[in-house]
């Protein structure tokens, strides 16, 4: 079975016949304002969530897959039980539901999680930048949720600053379970390995996931809200905007780590900072991410070394340095084209223009077209894969996946696969670029095969509907699948007329 779009979601749920989970039976999502009843939502990789208000008042967040991952679904209903048999504060209330909701011509299933308020890590941080005693606070609390988390052999496998939220009390709360994991789950390969910023630089080879793949991602975490404790100054806007929250992930090479400006202000700061910049070093050299030590073992054991984590005397802030933009290709090429004009001599003046010109101006004639021809190259390329990216990205977050695919066959199927495709000449590079145009043709094919037999529900949907607004964007989905007939659409056969398509759209 196909996965259905956001744009199918997007309908489904402001249905209420279409929503067949019991406990939100009634309910409703949240809209936006001035968008035509649009439901509000958050976009992901793999799941698009909805905030809906079941009919008794209570707010839940409603997560629909849009891009399966393998064993995905059964891997989300184990996980249900187990949260439900650990009941930890540190986790909401999660459930599989697999009716959960109609939509593109299928019954299919959601997860239904308990709507949590509060801050992400990253805003709480910021919010308290200035008051030492309540991230100290939050560096106890998130100590004793990693050692809790230890003793029940959980892993959440995607520790960030999104995926942690902080409640007006200072209570810790995780959000996002798709890659937990407990023993009793078997052995699962390892399909999310969580942002860059927070993972060994192993993680991404790790084959199956393991209950201690949280163990590098809490020594970052831990060690960054001591660091921001002991110099409130240090929290800055662009560590804010950054996807990290000290250290960036090419920090993490062996080769890196002991250079790096994060690792260098840890062992600037103070004894207790250096020794957990020394741990953090000591993880990186290893191999095997899930050979390090847990946080609460590392901790203890600097804490019987006299180290107090939660009073950390700080020395002044190492400056950080400042970075040297790249400059342009002129302003590289000038001080060359310099020594030129001093070397070579003009040529005197003679009656044939050719001979009239100074060599010094013909080497800056030639230095400036050569580098006008490889940034025009660069720049056709840049953009070629920029176009491929915009297109993929306006498919995921808007949902109108289906046009763009017919409008962009090869720009939408093939984008993943462009960017990993070696480089290539001649006949190889041009029978790998007509053989992702080939398929992305095909699959355009069967999506308007799809949306032409979803005429039937739409219409029958129309009958019930009292929302004009409503009404008018079933009508307007109408008439662009309409747009899709299959006289008109590409189709993903190897003749020419295929190919000269999407070469037009190009």
């Amino acid at each position: 079975m196909p996965d259905a779009k956001i744009e199918d979601y997007n309908l489904s749920i402001t249905i209420p016949q279409m929503v067949k989970d019991p406990v939100l039976r009634g309910g409703h999502c949240l809209l936006l304002q001035g968008r035509n009843g649009s439901p509000r939502r958050y976009a992901g990789g793999f799941c698009v969530v909805y905030p809906f208000d079941t009919a008794g008042g209570t707010r839940y967040a409603v997560r629909c897959w849009h891009n399966s991952v393998p064993d995905m679904q059964a891997r989300a209903e184990k996980i249900s039980e187990i949260l439900d048999r650990e009941k930890l504060p540190y986790f909401v209330e999660f459930k599989y539901v697999r009716e959960g909701i109609f939509a593109a011509d299928a019954i299919r299933p959601l997860i239904r999680m308990k709507w949590v308020e509060g801050d992400e890590l990253k805003k709480y941080i910021f919010a308290k930048r200035q008051n030492p005693s309540a991230l100290y606070a939050l560096a106890r609390e998130f100590l004793q949720m990693a050692a809790t988390l230890h003793a029940r052999r959980i892993s959440h496998g995607d520790l960030q600053h999104g995926n942690i939220k902080v409640t007006r009390g200072g209570q810790i709360v995780l959000v996002d379970y798709d890659s937990l994991y407990h023993p009793d789950m078997g052995m699962l390969i390892n399909h999310i390995t969580g942002l860059p910023s927070y993972q060994h630089p192993m993680r991404l080879r790790s084959r199956y996931a393991s209950m201690k793949a949280d163990y590098f991602s809490e020594m970052i975490i831990y060690t960054s809200l001591i660091f921001y404790a002991a110099n409130p100054g240090a929290y800055t806007d662009d560590v804010h905007e950054s996807e990290g929250l000290l250290f960036e992930p090419e920090d993490y090479s062996p080769k890196n780590i002991s250079a790096s400006y994060a690792y260098r202000a840890l062992r600037h700061c103070s004894e207790e900072t250096a020794y957990l910049a020394g741990e953090i070093a000591g993880m990186c050299e290893n191999q095997i991410p899930e050979a390090v030590r847990p946080l609460e073992v590392i901790v203890k054991k600097g804490e019987a070394a006299g180290l107090n984590f939660y009073a950390v005397k700080a020395k002044s802030l190492l400056p950080k340095p400042v970075r040297v933009r790249r400059q342009p290709v002129v302003q590289t090429v000038q001080p060359i084209l310099q020594t030129v004009q001093t070397v070579l001599p003009p040529v005197r003046r003679a009656r044939s223009w050719l001979v009239r010109i100074q060599p010094r101006r013909m080497w800056i004639a030639a230095s400036l077209m050569v580098a006008l021809m490889i940034g025009l190259g660069g720049y056709k390329v840049r953009n070629k894969y920029k176009a491929a990216e915009e297109t993929y990205q306006i498919c995921l977050e808007t949902g109108d996946g289906h046009v763009a695919t017919g409008r962009y066959p090869d720009a939408v199927a093939s984008y993943r696969e462009a960017l990993t495709l070696p480089f290539m000449k001649g006949a190889a590079r041009t029978e790998a670029v007509n053989d992702r145009i080939r398929t992305a043709g095909k699959l355009a094919g069967e999506e308007v095969d799809r949306l032409l037999g979803e005429l039937s529900l739409l219409k029958e949907a129309y009958g019930v509907m009292a929302n004009s607004q409503l009404r008018d964007e079933i009508e307007s989905r109408i008439s662009r699948i309409k747009e899709l007939q299959p006289d008109g659409r590409v189709i993903g056969n190897e003749g020419s007329g295929s190919h000269d398509r999407t070469n037009d759209k190009e």
